[in-house]
């Protein structure tokens, strides 16, 4: 199964230095810790949203401050 972040940063449109990455990493292990346990209606973890969402704002070009927000 592929890292969740690579998925991200493989998305993003801004170069991906290695300080994006370590933000869109610390950002991932702080909402996998926050949603722990959490499901979606659909029984699937909350995590997969958050991700998604970071996915869509990187492939819009945002920062990687917005997709850490």
């Amino acid at each position: 199964m592929e890292n969740p972040v690579d998925n991200i940063i493989r998305n993003m449109k801004l170069p991906a230095t290695p300080k994006r990455k370590e933000l869109i990493q610390a950002a991932y292990e702080f909402a996998k810790k926050a949603h722990m346990g959490q499901k979606r209606r659909s029984g699937e973890d909350y995590i997969t949203h958050t991700v998604e969402t970071a996915v869509i704002l990187a492939k819009l070009g945002m920062d990687s401050k917005t997709i850490y927000a």
